[in-house]
């Protein structure tokens, strides 16, 4: 006895509870060429004609396994891959080789809070049933709105008894938070803004997967609540997160929705326990910068920051890392980083140590053809200011002498007042040296992940 479908649904985030390989791997479903959102691409799948749809925006994808369940992404790719009985009577694996269908239905347990029995769509997500309402999912995500816009084939009861769920691969934890999220009461949401009952890993949850799933004003409200739970309480947000993982989550995602403030006060908060060398903040910070192209300022700062809290530790046991002409560096939680890892951070470690020496001399003040005692009196000015800077900082590394020019700079400007002080009076080309400061700090930090070799 063979198995037979007339049509399969795979939806990235969604995808029906059918095994198609014998050894339960999802199959290379061939390359898929772009197209416009919601027309029809066509290509063939172990010889089967597939109709996919963008649901979300242009793509081009080559769909070879379904995504690992944290990725934060808002395009979905929907494939119906349609074949004739006999096409599909080609799969030679016995019936009695897979688990009995009405077994794998009997293991699935309803959802004690969102199994609601007027309602009209049922999801799986692990085995947990929710029997929710199509038009609560409908109205607020763009994505289950072209989902339940699109045709059914004769006899399909996808979604709609429990015998055929809409599967989502998610954990059950993380639709149960979406659905908290869409059938939230009066008193839910104002415990949200008491920073005593505020529940910041089941938010952390919800925003990730209504991002995923195109519930924007949900998750646009959920990033607000933190956002002002984290400016009243800086250094709260991480400690009530429980995990290094949810704190990955949601910095991905305040910097995926271009959260600026947010992702900053999160990374700060961050880097600051680096610091002190708080357990496993260092490894979990590399994997959530290394997961996101767009914290790669934050990836450099994040191998700096461990550098600092460490380069005076010698643990037993460790043999010491040659560094060039440096000299060597022993710490031992290097030694539980990856290859790479570890030629970034020895990389990084050589390039800023020998760098601060080369910071004792001025770097050259850009020329003036206007200004007629450039050469008499601006440029002996910015060496003295230069040498008085390296002064102050004698005891700092190539970093913190930036952090100090940098805040400098930015409390002079606060305060009108000169680069020198009660040194004496600015020379005409001051605001050019300003420039040139203001430039040299920005670009340094802009470089900072160049040093450890950060792509």
């Amino acid at each position: 006895m063979t198995i037979s479908m007339s049509k399969l649904d795979i939806l990235l985030g969604l995808v029906p509870d059918l095994e198609l390989n014998a050894d339960g791997t999802w199959p290379l479903l061939g390359t898929f060429d772009s197209a416009k959102r919601g027309s029809p691409g066509v290509a063939r799948a172990h010889g089967i004609p597939v109709t996919w749809y963008s649901v979300s925006q242009p793509v081009s994808s080559h769909l070879s396994f379904i995504p690992d369940t944290n990725i934060l992404s808002s395009t979905f790719l929907i494939i119906r891959a349609q074949a004739s009985p006999s096409e599909m009577l080609n799969d030679s694996r016995p019936v009695d080789s897979e688990e009995p269908a009405a077994q794998r239905i009997s293991q699935n347990t309803r959802d004690e809070d969102y199994y609601f029995e007027d309602g009209n769509v049922v999801l799986l997500a692990q085995d947990r049933l929710f029997r929710v309402h199509r038009s609560l999912f409908e109205r607020n995500s763009a994505f289950f709105s072209t989902l339940f816009s699109l045709p059914q084939g004769d006899g399909t009861c996808e979604g709609i008894i429990e015998d055929s769920p809409i599967v989502c691969q998610d954990n059950a934890e993380d639709i149960q938070a979406l659905c908290w999220l869409i059938y939230s009461s009066p008193g839910d949401i104002c415990a949200q803004k008491n920073p005593d009952t505020i529940d910041i890993p089941k938010l952390i949850s919800a925003g990730c997967v209504s991002h995923k799933y195109e519930f924007l004003t949900f998750r646009d409200w959920v990033l607000d609540v933190m956002d002002e739970f984290l400016a009243t309480h800086p250094d709260k947000l991480i400690p009530k997160c429980g995990r290094w993982d949810r704190v990955r989550s949601i910095l991905i995602l305040t910097t995926t929705c271009k959260r600026e403030n947010l992702s900053q006060r999160i990374q700060s908060d961050w880097i600051r326990r680096i610091a002190l060398n708080e357990s496993n903040a260092f490894t979990g910070a590399l994997r959530a910068a290394e997961a996101c192209v767009d914290l790669r300022n934050f990836h450099g700062r994040v191998y700096y920051a461990h550098m600092k809290a460490t380069q005076n530790i010698s643990a037993k046991n460790t043999e010491p890392i040659d560094i060039g002409d440096v000299g060597t560096y022993t710490e031992e939680t290097i030694t539980k980083l990856t290859e790479q890892q570890r030629s970034r951070f020895c990389q990084g470690y050589r390039s800023l140590m020998s760098l601060r020496p080369r910071l004792t001399k001025p770097p050259a003040l850009e020329d003036n053809p206007t200004c007629s005692v450039h050469a008499r009196e601006c440029i002996s000015a910015w060496n003295s200011w230069w040498g008085r800077v390296n002064t102050d900082a004698w005891d700092r590394d190539a970093v913190e002498m930036m952090e100090e020019i940098k805040a400098k700079l930015k409390k002079d400007a606060a305060s009108h007042s000169s680069l020198y002080g009660s040194y004496g009076r600015p020379p005409p080309c001051e605001d050019l040296i300003r420039a040139q400061a203001q430039q040299m700090v920005e670009s340094f930090f802009n470089g900072l992940p160049d040093r450890f070799l950060i792509p």
